[in-house]
C-alpha cells in the first residue's frame, strides 16, 4: 500500500525469509560458523537455539546454502512427532522407501543400510530439526541412538538442533546427559544490538529501493526500545510504521508513529482487578491469626499441666533444643577454594602458552609483556564469550554463598570442563561449572581485542593494517608477507570503541594497540579480497571476503597448530 508513497519496489520489512534481505550481524556470522564447523566431518550434534524470531531459522537456510554438493538432508519443521512418524517424516525427505505399517525397528533397520550405502558413495547425511524444544525425551534419545551408527573416522549422521532456550533445559536433564555430551559445537543467538537495528533497517530498505531516511534516530531507539532487538519484531514495527506515515502523509518515522504502530501489534493489557485478592488475602490473613492464637492457647494448657520436672533438659542438651537447624554452606567447588590469587592463575595461563614469566603474578596491565606475539584481553564475563574464543582462560568465579574461586579453564571435551588449582587438575561438568557466577576472564590470544570486525573490502583503518600483516603470515605466498614492521605495545584500554569485539563495553579492559609503520597499507584492496577468498575457501567458509572472529580463529588455529585451545575432541581416543 505504501511502496509507490515512499518509491520502493517492494515492501522491504515482510516477514518472509527472502534470502535477498539476509542480513548478517556478528552476532549470525558466529552462529553459522557454529553450525559449518558442527556439520563437518566429525559428526554428532550441533545445537543451535536462541528467543523466537531472533533468526535461527534464517541462519539455517543461509547454511543449507553452503553445504558441500555431496550432503543429502532432512528438514524437520514439525517435530511433535512420535519416533515412528519422525522417522517417516525423516524418508520422505531423504527419498528412503518403506512399507506402511512398519514399525520403529523397523525403520531404523532402514534407515542404517541407508546411511552404510549413502558413506559408501561418498555422500553426508544431515538431519536438521526447527522447534526443537518440542521434541520429547524419548524421542530426543532415539534420535542419540541413531548416531551410534559409526564408522572409525566420523559418525554417519550428523544432526542440527535448532530451538528456543528450553532446549537447553530439556538437554540438562539426567536422563539425556548421554546426548548432551555427543553436542560438538553451540550456540546461543541474542537480540540485534542498537546498532546493529540502524544497519539492518538501513540494509532492508535499500534492498527494497529506498534512497531517503525514513527512520529519524529518535524513532529507530524507539523500535529498539519496543522490540529488544529481535528482528521479526522490527520488521513488524517497520511495517506497521511506514503505513502510519503514510496514512499521515509524512516523509519520515517519528516516536510517536513508532509507538502507535506498536499499539496495533503487541495485544492490550487488561487492567487486573485486584479487589478479588484483596479479599483472598484478608481472609488468608485472618485465618493464619486465628491459628496462632489457638496454638498459643493450647500450649498454655499443655504448659499448666505438665509436670514442673520435666520442664527441666538434662545437662548438656539446652543448646541443642534452642539452636536453630543448622544451614548448609557447603559450596559446589569448596574444595578447590585457595589462598591462590588471581594473578597467579594468570601467569599459570601465560606458562601453559609456553611463556616463561619473571614473576610469581602477572596480569594483563603490564608494561613488560611476557608474551610480546600475543594479545591479553580480561573482563570477559560470558561463557558463552569464553567458548566462542576457543582459548583456555584465568576465571574468577563467585558462588551462591558468595566464596571467590580463581582457576585455570584448561580445556573442555565433552561438556567435561578441566580445571586447574594450585597444580591439581579437577574434572567439572560444564553445566555444574556455568551454576557460578563469573565475575571476570581474562585470556590469551592473537587476534588483538580492539580490531574492529568485520573487516571488509573498502575499509580503511588500523585493523586492514593488521589485517594485511595477518594474512601475509598465514600464507607467505603472496605479496602481504614480512615487508612490514608492526610494533605491539601494552597499553591499558577502557571502553572499547566497538561491542563487536565481543567484550563488555563499560568493563575496564587491558588490551594491546597496534602501531604500524607508514609502509603499511591500512586499504582493503581487491588483492587482499581475493588473498582472503583463497583462505575461506581452504578453510570451508564462504568466499565473500569479509573478515570475522570465527575466520581469524580458524586462521589462528591454522597458523599456530601448538598453541592450546579450549574445545578438545576426544571422540577418535583409544
Amino acid at each position: 500500500m505504501y511502496q509507490q508513497y515512499f518509491g520502493l519496489k517492494e515492501a522491504p520489512f515482510s516477514i518472509a525469509p527472502d534470502p535477498r534481505y539476509l542480513f548478517l550481524s556478528d552476532k549470525h556470522r558466529e552462529a553459522l560458523a557454529h553450525l559449518i564447523y558442527g556439520v563437518g566431518d566429525q559428526g554428532g550434534f550441533v545445537l543451535l537455539t536462541g528467543e523466537v524470531g531472533t533468526g535461527k531459522t534464517t541462519i539455517c537456510r543461509c547454511l543449507l546454502q553452503q553445504v558441500p554438493d555431496n550432503a543429502d538432508i532432512a528438514f524437520i519443521i514439525n517435530p511433535k512427532q512420535s519416533i515412528n512418524q519422525l522417522l517417516q517424516s525423516i524418508f520422505n525427505d531423504l527419498g528412503i522407501h518403506y512399507e506402511k505399517g512398519e514399525t520403529s525397528k523397523d525403520l531404523i533397520d532402514h534407515l542404517n543400510r541407508y546411511l552404510l550405502e549413502a558413506h559408501a558413495r561418498g555422500r553426508n547425511t544431515i538431519l536438521i530439526i526447527d522447534e526443537a524444544q518440542n521434541l520429547s525425551p524419548d524421542v530426543l534419545e532415539q534420535l542419540r541412538l541413531l548416531t551410534n551408527l559409526e564408522t572409525n573416522e566420523k559418525k554417519l549422521l550428523q544432526l542440527v538442533l535448532l530451538g528456543q532456550p528450553e532446549l537447553n533445559e530439556l538437554l540438562s536433564k539426567p536422563e539425556l546427559r548421554q546426548l548432551a555430551q555427543r553436542v560438538t559445537a553451540r550456540y546461543h543467538l541474542t537480540p540485534l544490538s542498537k546498532a546493529e537495528i540502524i544497519d539492518y533497517i538501513e540494509h532492508r530498505l535499500s534492498i527494497a529501493g529506498c534512497r531517503s531516511e525514513l527512520f529519524s534516530a529518535a524513532a529507530v531507539n524507539k523500535i529498539y526500545s519496543l522490540s529488544k532487538g529481535v528482528p521479526r519484531l522490527i520488521n513488524l514495527i517497520c511495517d506497521r510504521t511506514l503505513l502510519g506515515v503514510y496514512a499521515t502523509n509524512n516523509d519520515q518515522a517519528t516516536p510517536k508513529i513508532v509507538s502507535n504502530a506498536a499499539k496495533e501489534i503487541f495485544p492490550a493489557h487488561t487492567p487486573f482487578n485486584w479487589r478479588p485478592v484483596w479479599f483472598s488475602l484478608m481472609v488468608a490473613v485472618m485465618m493464619v491469626v486465628a491459628s496462632f492464637a489457638w496454638k498459643d492457647y493450647r500450649n498454655t494448657i499443655v504448659i499448666i499441666e505438665a509436670d514442673i520436672d520435666s520442664l527441666i533438659a538434662p545437662a548438656g542438651t539446652e543448646s541443642i533444643a534452642t539452636l536453630p537447624a543448622e544451614k548448609n554452606v557447603t559450596e559446589p567447588f569448596s574444595f578447590l577454594t585457595s589462598e591462590q590469587t588471581y594473578a597467579q592463575v594468570v601467569t599459570a595461563l601465560y606458562r601453559l602458552w609456553g611463556y616463561q614469566t619473571g614473576s610469581a603474578e602477572v596480569d594483563c596491565g603490564l608494561d613488560q609483556n611476557p608474551a610480546p606475539d600475543v594479545f591479553c584481553v580480561a573482563s570477559i564475563t560470558s561463557f558463552e564469550q569464553l567458548i566462542a574464543y576457543n582459548v583456555p582462560a584465568a576465571l574468577e568465579l563467585k558462588g551462591r554463598q558468595g566464596a571467590s574461586f580463581n582457576l585455570l579453564l584448561q580445556s573442555v571435551s565433552d561438556s567435561v570442563a578441566m580445571l586447574v588449582s594450585n597444580n591439581e587438575t579437577y574434572e567439572i561438568p560444564m553445566t555444574q561449572l556455568t551454576e557460578l557466577t563469573l565475575v571476570n576472564s581474562t585470556i590469551l590470544t592473537r587476534i588483538p581485542a580492539l580490531v574492529k570486525l568485520p573487516i571488509q573490502p573498502g575499509d580503511s583503518s588500523d585493523a586492514v593494517a593488521w589485517l594485511h600483516r595477518f594474512v601475509g603470515d598465514s600464507n607467505p605466498g603472496n605479496n602481504h608477507n614480512n615487508s612490514e614492521s608492526v610494533d605491539l605495545v601494552a597499553v591499558p584500554v577502557v571502553d572499547p570503541p566497538d561491542v563487536t569485539t565481543g567484550l563488555n563495553k563499560a568493563a575496564h579492559i587491558y588490551a594491546h594497540r597496534l602501531e604500524f609503520d607508514s609502509a603499511v597499507d591500512n586499504v582493503y584492496d581487491q588483492e587482499l579480497a581475493n588473498t582472503v577468498k583463497v583462505l575461506q575457501q581452504q578453510l570451508g567458509f564462504r568466499p565473500d571476503a569479509i573478515v570475522d572472529r570465527a575466520l581469524l580463529s580458524a586462521l589462528t588455529l591454522q597458523m599456530h597448530q601448538s598453541d592450546p585451545v579450549l574445545i578438545v575432541d576426544n571422540s577418535q581416543e583409544g
